[in-house]
Order: structure tokens, then C-alpha cells, then sequence
């Protein structure tokens, strides 16, 4: 039996910084608390796909495309997701 996590949250909220911590990737401030230390279980099984940036050439329509046929809902259901929202020009 596995048991699986996610982390979400808005764009910029630590998400990567929060996983990167647990996996001992980033170091303690020079200020923490010494007293707040603790201590994070993980097993072999544990896992980390990393935050990868792509952006091509070209609008950002073209980028939430990437090649695929224009779908109106799709469309706007990824800008709403990529928090674009107000971004009016294409």
C-alpha cells in the first residue's frame, strides 16, 4: 500500500522551497530557532519532480498551446489556472 501527498498552492506561495526543505535540499535561516528544529521521516520510495519553467518563442497563447487545436474552454480554464487571468493581450 502507498500513501501519496501533494503540496499545492498559489503561484510564488513556497511550494517548491516547502519540498526542498523536507528533502534537506535547502539549509535553515542563520536566524531560525534552534529550538524549532525537527525532524522529517522519509523512505526510499520518496520522490521529487522539480518546478521546470518552459516557455517558447512565441505569444503565450502559442505557449498554452504548445502545437494543439484552439479550445475556447480549455483556453480559458488554463489562464484562469496560470492565474492570467487580466493578462488582454495575446
Amino acid at each position: 500500500m502507498y500513501n501519496h501527498s501533494f503540496t499545492a498552492g498559489a503561484v510564488g506561495g513556497g511550494k517548491s522551497t516547502f519540498i526542498q526543505a523536507i528533502l534537506g535540499s535547502v539549509p535553515p535561516s542563520p536566524d531560525a530557532d534552534a529550538r524549532a528544529e525537527c525532524l522529517i521521516a522519509t523512505t526510499s520510495n520518496t520522490g521529487y519532480s522539480p518546478q521546470e519553467a518552459v516557455v517558447v518563442s512565441g505569444t503565450i497563447e502559442e505557449n498554452i498551446l504548445l502545437g494543439r487545436s484552439f479550445d475556447a474552454d480549455a483556453f480559458k480554464f488554463a489562464l484562469s489556472f496560470a492565474q492570467f487571468e487580466k493578462v488582454s493581450e495575446f
